[in-house]
């Protein structure tokens, strides 16, 4: 088992009258062990940052008492090409020691820090309190309060630095199967 890691930026421009966004640039950074197919690897973590812009702009599920309200794609907005920023991709290739070939996962990794990157920079930009996602132009311009919450949630009870596997009883996956086959 191997851990990547993102990191991204989120440069944005926002007409607080209207509520209107603009986001000028996603810049993004990955640790991905090695990169065998950069085109491919760089797809994948532009489809992500979409995809984490999407639902930290437009992609909301409606619900009504526990039942979707949204009818089709059409009140439900994915984010097009067209709504796609500039995004900037760069790897950091720190081959996984442990993994076939130094390879760790790319997949839609950056999908999970595009979100609140852009939230973030919205915030930075209007100086409101935004905490949820989609922000909408009702947030940004202050007609709709920030959400309410519960509090912080509790910190869970970790009972130490052992690997996740070893604590469900699984031992330490891949890294016990490489050296099965030695």
């Amino acid at each position: 088992m191997s851990f990547s890691f993102a990191a991204v930026r989120a440069v944005v421009e926002v007409d607080e009258e209207l509520g209107l966004v603009r986001v000028v640039q996603l810049a993004v950074a990955q640790d991905a062990g090695r990169v065998i197919f950069p085109a491919g690897a760089e797809g994948q973590v532009e489809g992500a940052a979409a995809q984490g812009l999407g639902l930290a702009l437009t992609e909301e599920i409606q619900l009504d008492g526990g039942a979707i309200r949204n009818a089709s794609f059409t009140d439900y907005l994915i984010p097009t090409i067209l709504d796609a920023p500039p995004i900037v991709t760069e790897f950091v290739e720190v081959p996984e020691p442990d993994a076939p070939y130094g390879l760790k996962g790319i997949g839609e990794l950056a999908t999970v820090v595009a979100t609140p990157a852009v939230v973030a920079a919205l915030r930075a930009a209007t100086g409101r309190p935004l905490n949820r996602a989609p922000a909408t132009p009702e947030d940004l311009v202050g007609l709709r309060g920030p959400a309410e919450t519960g509090g912080r949630a509790p910190i869970p009870d970790v009972p130490g630095q052992k690997a996740i596997p070893e604590y469900l009883g699984l031992g330490l996956g891949q890294q016990e199967l490489m050296k099965a086959r030695e």
